[in-house]
């Protein structure tokens, strides 16, 4: 048979490992008794992306190009450089205990952000994140994506595979190549990597390209002819341990006609030939292999790892591709053999976590399994998805509590029935209430999918559901005692393949014609005869992005740009959950009066706190908070000579100057200066006075006309109304609740103590006012 390595290219999350490739390898193995070797290079290329090495050699290619950035740019990487380049402690804190320290996690965090801040600026237009590698070429694009492949200063792939990879499969003499594309961000990788290995490889006599998106475009953008086949020499379809097998094997016969191997999309003659399509009526059910994968380099504390109880999906709902891009019909493993697959891996890779990507995880055989799991006494915790349902019961989701499970995610998609209906959900919203209440009230957190602007679905229509889930979350914490719940949308998308695509007419959708230039998009644009327009759909969901949002508003203004929050998985959650990690929840951090604590008590520049001075400030960050903040660089200098001075607090008070006095005040709140007392953390109430915080700006105005105020200290943000925001002049000195409820009541002025609240709540979650003693 031929050498065979199966490789997974960059462009996904580097959490965790992905299954295709390990089931692929043991099928291979234990039923076709062929050798095959599997590699992971997202995660060695996001290893080596995020390292020391890389990060200086930005930092100096920076300073090589200084004077072409902005100079908010350059105050913005002079005051985090020095956090980026602890980017190798960032990494052993996510892959240690200490990621369960928030205070360890948020300063790795910050470090992450810092470096790829950094990475961005000068990586030519390169946008990498923690879920994607984004180039400055269209992924949708053919023309693009060819031109790409020999650019070795915008398409960072090639160096990494030139430095190590190469080298590798000429060493070893590979002859069978297989590239797994999953997401459109491998795409370019993919074929990066096939065109060097044709270049400089010549082991290799067969390079195949397979996974669920590239059969889809296979499927739907591939006719003719396609420029991809100058590098490659077949694509495989669907589901790929059947023809793997028969390919390998037709080229281990020596013979050039491929045209007897199922499910194979090859090129013949200038031509695109799709073989005779097999649907796979059994499941494999061996043991994935994940041996070749650097398992100890992936991004989480603890190796989590995906197996499967089913393939396919039992409905098929009017918005889903997964029916014609995996093939087969719904079929199921024994839930004997998926618990002793677990019990396998955890033999043999330690691993006690496990990640169910079934398309959808049947409620009854989520009860079995948890039957296994209770009965053997095993320490195994798990998630999965699954869908609304009228035999889940209370008793079920205490059982699957009991067995480990720690979220189960559910494909709300949307709260309206009606609407629910016309997507063929065959689900019912008196089935989400019990569902989602029992679940959260067995302690297991729900993650809930839902989209925004499905055809015919009104504002009102969509509105209702993020309120619905609103309330699920504000239910799940403050209820339930269940901090972990989450949910994930966007906007509708109409996708080739589906029924809405298939039929538009039964949706009151005109569809669009696809550009030629972008060839390669599945997504297709629409014209909804009723209902929130696709424009509308997307401003809806962006407005309830908040990190979007805020990017859109700071972009538009002259604040620091501080790095934005990361996205870095929502395996987060569920770690949190096995370990019963504790949020700080509603407690809100004290602002301490200097006049207030202990005159003996000394002030120090914190550690992970770097300054820069650019007239006429100097500028404080802190990596651990990733907080900033500004003060004149008069005050600055009287700081500088009293911390040399190894200064306590009565040597500040004794200077008689108020501004120096309530800069250190501001610089102690936001970690930027230290003291020997803790911070303090409480539960706000009535009596305690609030203050407006003094690094607070307007902004800019919402798409409803309100009032955006942002914190330019934590890069927190609320958004109030015209009334609110006169009414917060009253804060401009320490004052109480009561005392303003009793300001308004004098001056004839009404507002509802729930009004009040929620003023009061929004701007101290923002950072605009702030707790004082």
């Amino acid at each position: 048979m031929p050498k065979t390595l199966l490789v997974f290219p960059p462009g996904w999350s580097p959490v965790g490992p992905y299954l295709a490739l390990p089931v692929l390898k043991s099928y291979l193995q234990e039923v076709e008794q062929y050798k095959v070797d599997i590699v992971d290079l997202n995660v060695e290329f996001y290893d080596d992306l995020l390292s020391f090495r890389h990060v200086e050699e930005c930092c100096k290619r920076y300073r090589e190009s200084k004077d072409s950035f902005s100079s908010n740019v350059q105050l913005t990487i002079e005051l985090i450089q020095k956090s980026a380049l602890n980017v190798d402690e960032a990494k052993d804190i996510f892959r240690s205990k200490r990621y369960f320290n928030l205070k360890e996690r948020q300063y790795a965090e910050n470090i992450f952000r810092n470096a790829l801040y950094i990475i961005n600026h000068v990586s030519y237009g390169v946008k990498y994140t923690f879920n994607s590698i984004d180039l400055p070429y269209d992924y949708y694009s053919t023309p693009e994506i060819m031109k790409s492949l020999a650019d070795t200063l915008h398409n960072p792939f090639i160096s990494f595979y030139e430095t190590a990879f190469l080298k590798r499969i000429q060493r070893e003499k590979f002859e069978f190549i297989g590239i797994s594309v999953s997401g459109c961000f491998q795409l370019i990788s993919a074929v990066t990597l096939a065109k060097l290995i044709k270049e400089e490889c010549p082991s290799v006599k067969h390079v195949s390209l397979g996974g669920n998106y590239i059969t889809r475009l296979a499927d739907d953008c591939m006719k003719e002819w396609h420029p991809f086949f100058e590098y490659i020499d077949s694509i495989m379809m669907y589901d790929g341990e059947e023809p793997l097998a028969r390919l390998l094997e037709a080229l281990d016969s020596g013979d050039d006609n491929l045209d007897c191997v199922p499910n194979l999309c090859h090129a013949k003659g200038g031509k695109i030939y799709k073989n005779h399509r097999i649907e796979q009526t059994f499941i494999n059910d061996t043991v994935p292999d994940f041996d070749g994968f650097a398992l100890s380099k992936y991004f989480m504390p603890e190796l989590i790892l995906p197996v499967y109880s089913s393939r396919q999906c039992f409905n098929h709902c009017a918005f889903c591709t997964i029916p014609g891009a995996t093939g087969g019909c719904y079929r199921k493993m024994p839930i004997s053999r998926v618990f002793e697959i677990m019990c396998r891996l955890n033999e043999k890779y330690g691993t006690r976590v496990f990640s169910f990507v079934d398309e959808t995880f049947e409620g009854k055989r989520m009860e079995q399994l948890a039957d296994e799991i209770n009965a053997s006494g095993k320490t195994f915790f798990w998630h999965g998805e699954t869908r609304f349902s009228p035999t889940l019961s209370t008793e079920v989701f205490n059982k699957i509590y009991q067995s480990g499970c720690r979220q189960i995610q559910f494909g709300l998609e949307s709260y309206n029935q009606r609407v629910l209906d016309l997507m063929k959900k065959n689900t019912r919203v008196d089935w989400i209430d019990r569902n989602v209440h029992d679940c959260l009230n067995a302690g297991i957190p729900v993650h809930l999918f839902f989209m925004i602007g499905f055809p015919t679905e009104t504002k009102e229509e969509a509105l209702n559901t993020l309120a619905y889930t609103e309330n699920v979350l504000n239910y799940s914490k403050q209820v339930c005692g269940v901090p972990y719940s989450t949910r994930g949308f966007t906007n509708f998308g109409l996708v080739m393949g589906s029924d809405v695509w298939n039929h538009p007419d039964k949706y009151g959708v005109s569809v669009m014609p696809k550009s030629q230039y972008e060839d390669l998009r599945l997504e297709v644009d629409y014209v909804s005869g009723t209902g929130l327009t696709l424009n509308e759909a997307k401003s809806l969901s962006d407005e309830h992005h908040i990190d979007f949002y805020m990017q859109e508003v700071i972009n538009g203004s002259d604040t620091i740009d501080l790095p934005q929050r990361l996205h870095i998985s929502e395996v987060t959650w569920i770690l949190d959950s096995i370990h019963a990690v504790r949020y700080k929840g509603h407690l809100t951090k004290v602002k301490r009066r200097l006049t207030s604590l202990n005159p003996a008590d000394r002030i120090w520049l914190d550690s992970k706190t770097s300054v820069v001075l650019v007239e006429p400030f100097a500028y404080f960050y802190n990596s651990e908070y990733h907080h900033v903040y500004a003060v004149s660089q008069l005050v600055y200098h009287k700081l500088a000579r009293l911390l040399e001075a190894d200064c306590s607090i009565s040597l500040i008070l004794d200077q008689g100057d108020l501004e120096l006095t309530r800069a250190i005040e501001e610089l102690l709140h936001y970690g930027l200066l230290n003291t020997n007392i803790d911070a303090d953390y409480v539960m706000h109430d009535n009596g305690f006075q609030l203050v407006k915080s003094s690094f607070v700006k307007e902004v800019g105005r919402s798409k409803e006309g309100l009032r955006v105020l942002l914190s330019c200290a934590t890069h927190r943000m609320c958004a109030v109304n015209d009334f609110s925001f006169a009414l917060l002049s009253l804060f401009e000195k320490p004052i109480t609740k009561n005392e303003v409820r009793d300001i308004l009541k004098k001056e004839g002025l009404s507002t509802s103590e729930e009004q009040l609240n929620k003023l009061v709540d929004n701007c101290m979650k923002a950072d605009i006012l702030q707790l004082i003693r």
